[in-house]
């Protein structure tokens, strides 16, 4: 799994075990709340799955670290201060970066795995078109980065990948123990059978290639 320099700013934020009554309109008021009227923020993604508003999860990216870092501090303070409850977790992305998080629904979509799209701002607008945004920011080498990511936290190739780039490495299995630290767990024979309905196209899936976390 690649990891993300550590020297890399932070600008994206991924929102956490967001409770099911919170609407969409919600969880916008709260980040308005913490990041101001003009909203720093270009680019909110809300994976959801049939009916659902949401997933339980937000990912956020800011123009800069700068604006990222005082929404952090806003909204755990808000939180703390108990102006909302129904968010469990606040910490920077996993994928960090406006290009790299478009590159990686990029892939998803190509993989057939993409749900929600993700919307995009500019100055605080919403564009609804985020197609010419997409072939503005994301290049081939951004697809094949981001293929890398789909693949390592999936525990699985993209469709271009062969059978000996889908192989474990012993980096891939150091990061595994490492997120088992934080509290994943193997899923157990009823959730890896679908899991295997939901990656058909997979290879054959064996539990300890993939960690479960709870929202």
């Amino acid at each position: 799994m690649a990891a993300r320099p550590s020297d890399q700013p932070i600008t994206t934020l991924a929102l956490r075990g967001i409770c099911k009554t919170y609407t969409l309109d919600a969880i916008f008021q709260l980040l308005d709340a913490a990041c101001g009227a003009q909203r720093t923020y270009n680019f909110v993604h809300l994976p959801k799955r049939g009916g659902q508003q949401h997933g339980g999860l937000v990912i956020v990216n800011f123009a800069d670290p700068g604006s990222c870092r005082s929404c952090l501090e806003k909204l755990l303070k808000m939180r703390e201060d108990g102006v909302f409850t129904g968010v469990k977790s606040i910490a920077p992305s996993y994928i960090q970066g406006f290009a790299e998080n478009l590159a990686y629904y990029s892939v998803l979509v190509t993989e057939g795995m993409a749900g929600e799209p993700p919307m995009v701002f500019e100055r605080g607008r919403w564009l609804q078109n985020i197609m010419p945004v997409i072939q503005q920011f994301v290049t081939p080498e951004l697809m094949v980065w981001a293929s890398e990511q789909v693949k390592a936290l999936y525990g699985m190739g993209t469709s271009q990948s062969t059978q000996k780039d889908r192989e474990p490495h012993l980096q891939d299995l150091q990061d595994l123990q490492d997120l088992k630290q934080l509290g994943g767990r193997n899923p157990t024979l009823r959730e890896l059978e679908r899991i295997q309905m939901l990656l058909p196209e997979s290879r054959s899936v064996d539990s300890s290639d993939f960690l479960i976390f709870s929202l």
